[in-house]
């Protein structure tokens, strides 16, 4: 594993119920996401999960927080600040 990583439990599915809360929960959706589940060598229960978004064309897409309120990530010195604006 990468140094400052920390694995997470692989369970069955993890891959399915992460594209599908990534559909569900962003606007406009987002037509692809590609999940890939990367197992520990030392622990195969545990390991890293990678998501892959394509650019996509109409783009920015927002975090659906409630009906009526979108939050969209801000980039900020090359990390993602997840607190959204509205």
């Amino acid at each position: 594993m990468a140094a400052g990583w920390k694995p997470v439990q692989l369970t069955r599915g993890l891959d399915l119920t992460l594209q599908q809360a990534v559909a569900a929960n962003t606007a406009p959706k987002i037509p692809a996401v590609i999940v890939r589940l990367v197992p520990d060598p030392t622990d195969e229960t545990h390991g890293l999960v990678i998501v892959g978004v394509p650019r996509s064309p109409v783009a920015p897409h927002a975090l659906l927080v409630s009906r009526e309120r979108l939050a969209y990530p801000v980039l900020n010195d090359a990390l993602v600040d997840d607190s959204g604006v509205e």
